[in-house]
């Protein structure tokens, strides 16, 4: 193998590696990636408004790790504002992923866990929302370790059929600055 040959795998290799690099305190280097998905919610055993449906998505969102900047777009079937069994939506967000970016993103995995009660604002009535999250935005994050243990049942509400787990990709908090006395 000729040394030029040699130099450049060596060098894809490290650019390979780069995103997967992480310091000794645990955290990981990133930069914030766009994101747009369109869903199509059909709720048979739970509806929501529009409204409902807008800030469940950007929880959700939120609560896995994207960015504060979320944005969802709803287009109901009821024109009145009232609950909606089918309802298009379009999320659009920013995802921490690993590699060099703009200062000050760093992160740090963290786990997340959906289920009845966690976070507070979840029920086992939100079962059919978080399938269909799982489904089509989980993907989008930078996660790992995913346990979808989503179990859904038509017009039911049973108890321990939301469960999902996973670890995200989530900005370290800024570092408050020491008070002086």
């Amino acid at each position: 193998m000729h040394r030029h040959q040699a130099i450049r795998i060596v060098a894809a290799i490290a650019v390979l590696a780069a995103p997967l690099a992480r310091a000794d305190d645990g955290t990981v280097a990133g930069h914030w990636e766009k994101r747009e998905h369109s869903l199509d919610y059909v709720g048979v055993t739970s509806v929501y408004s529009c409204d409902g449906l807008r800030e469940e998505i950007k929880m959700l969102l939120r609560a896995a790790g994207a960015r504060a900047d979320v944005e969802v777009r709803v287009a109901c079937s009821n024109p009145l504002q009232g609950p909606s069994r089918i309802t298009d939506a379009t999320a659009t967000f920013y995802a921490l992923v690993p590699g060099a970016g703009e200062p000050g993103a760093v992160g740090a995995w963290r786990k997340v866990e959906f289920r009845a009660g966690e976070p507070a604002w979840l029920t086992e009535g939100d079962c059919e929302l978080v399938a269909q999250f799982a489904k089509d935005l989980l993907p989008l994050l930078t996660t790992r370790g995913v346990e979808n243990r989503v179990n859904c049942v038509p017009h039911e509400h049973v108890v321990g059929s939301l469960q999902l787990r996973f670890e995200t990709l989530a900005l370290l908090p800024k570092p408050r600055p020491a008070r002086t006395q």
